[in-house]
């Protein structure tokens, strides 16, 4: 599949597929031997690849998260080969690589050009051009190494040795049939594309933080989601406060306790636990 193919199937609307479009242009006329030059930079690794993106927005005028977005749809043209030679159906590929459409749009909370922020997804978004992170039905997978020595219900798995990592996408339906349809078909997937059986799934997540489960109703689908887990450690690092207040912060992450929007009882809930000098953590958590 062409770049041409699948740029219009990965979420964008009409205004930001005009934003690429103009970017792809002035790339292709009038710096072809930069562009030519993406991949090589890319497989340079973080600190090379970041280095390439900031000297050829100077050098064109493009806006480094507009680029940054722009040549990373580029470089799945390579991922999709990868794909084919696997043998995944495109529609893997295509879920995947959605996340490319929902993430660029956050710098606009903070005023900033719409694309790819280099802080934050720039490392984040090589898994989907490595073919590390799979989007089937709602969830996200990821083949990594276990954090620490894991047991769940006989079964062991020791630090460093392969599991299956699980990623909440943004706007995502917890409902619990879908869910499990997802850990389903993932178990499917990994056996038959990468051989692996008897998979334990791992999770570390704000929405894994035991705190949800005392001001959430049990009905809720985050606690549902959450139960489904055996908690096995906690971070107490507030990685919870940008994933609820997401477009509510300033650039640096941070906004006065004050000025945090009420609007849901969630929101209510954590805007009150923060003033009484509590986090909003993370736990990690390992299902079967």
């Amino acid at each position: 599949m062409k770049y041409e193919e699948y740029i219009n199937k990965l979420g964008f609307t009409d205004e930001e597929l005009m934003i690429i479009s103009d970017v792809n242009k002035k790339c292709r006329e009038y710096f072809p031997e930069e562009l030519s030059f993406a991949r090589t930079a890319y497989d340079k690794g973080e600190e090379g690849f970041a280095e390439y993106l900031s000297e050829f927005s100077e050098k064109s005028d493009i806006p480094l998260n507009t680029l940054t977005l722009y040549i990373y749809l580029r470089l799945l043209e390579d991922t999709y080969k990868q794909y084919e030679k696997m043998g995944i159906d495109k529609s893997v590929f295509l879920a995947t690589m959605e996340d490319f459409s929902v993430v660029s749009r956050l710098p606009l909370y903070t005023d900033e050009p719409f694309g790819i922020s280099k802080e934050v997804f720039l490392p984040w978004l090589r898994r989907n051009v490595d073919c590390t992170i799979y989007r089937i039905g709602n969830l996200e997978f990821e083949i990594m190494d276990a954090l620490c020595d894991m047991e769940i219900d006989g079964r062991s798995i020791k630090e460093g040795e392969k599991c299956i990592a699980v990623h909440i996408p943004r706007k995502v339906d917890f409902n619990e049939e879908l869910c499990e349809d997802s850990y389903r078909r993932a178990r499917e997937f990994f056996k038959k594309y990468y051989g692996m059986e008897n998979m334990i799934f791992m999770c570390w997540s704000w929405l894994l933080y035991p705190w949800l489960c005392e001001v959430l109703p049990e009905k809720s689908s985050i606690v549902k989601f959450q139960k489904k887990f055996k908690i096995i450690k906690l971070y107490e690092d507030n990685c919870g406060l940008y994933s609820l207040f997401e477009g509510c912060l300033g650039k640096d992450g941070k906004a006065p306790i004050e000025d945090l929007p009420e609007n849901t009882s969630l929101r209510r809930a954590a805007k009150k636990r923060l003033s009484e000098g509590g986090n909003l953590g993370r736990g990690l958590g390992i299902r079967l």
